[in-house]
């Protein structure tokens, strides 16, 4: 089985891909310096790329993808054109849309940290490193492992638990055929 966490970003696109619960790419997709639509072509390209690449790596693929998150109302628009272009690339495989930063700390077991965003973006990475035993240093690849980290850690719940609640969280905000490649796919175990 195949996870995929993605932390969206404009600049700078984390991207970690497990097989199981065991690394096999953590990467940035970093973007040129292109706007409007040409950037979302872009992504999109990338993703399709990407899409085709994991259709051959195992039988079930399962994508985590972090919400939007935006310091500035006028970020909203383009942050939610950018998650439509690549939840369209993806669409062969079921996506699970995590909240941003909330969600992450609950996996790694934090509530809360503060100081400024840099330093936060430090202490993500610091805990990401230590939790799961890994040396990165780019914050959007940190912010992928603990989407990819937390996509892991609900898949197992959900497994044992097919129409309970664990499954019902799982799928909350899944499309009706997301949510049919999921019961399929369960339904051979």
């Amino acid at each position: 089985m195949i996870f995929v966490g993605i932390d969206q970003s404009f600049s700078n696109t984390g991207l970690a891909i497990y097989r199981n619960s065991t690394p096999i790419s953590l990467v940035s997709l970093k973007s040129p310096k292109i706007k409007g639509r040409d950037r979302l072509f872009y992504f999109y390209d990338r993703f399709r790329e990407i899409s085709i690449y994991l259709r051959d790596q195992a039988d079930m693929v399962l994508i985590g993808i972090e919400g939007c998150a935006y310091n500035k109302p006028f970020y909203a628009h383009d942050l939610g054109t950018l998650y439509a272009a690549i939840t369209l690339a993806l669409r062969d495989y079921p996506i699970k849309t995590y909240p941003p930063l909330s969600h992450r700390l609950k996996a790694l077991g934090k509530a809360k940290f503060g100081g400024t965003p840099t330093e936060k973006k430090k202490k993500i990475v610091w805990l990401v490193n230590q939790k799961f035993n890994l040396e990165l240093t780019d914050h959007n690849q940190a912010d992928a492992v603990s989407v990819v980290q937390a996509l892991i850690r609900d898949w197992s719940c959900l497994r044992n638990d097919l129409g309970g609640k664990h499954f019902e969280f799982f799928i909350k905000g899944m499309s009706d055929r997301d949510i049919d490649i999921l019961v399929k796919y369960l339904e051979q175990f």
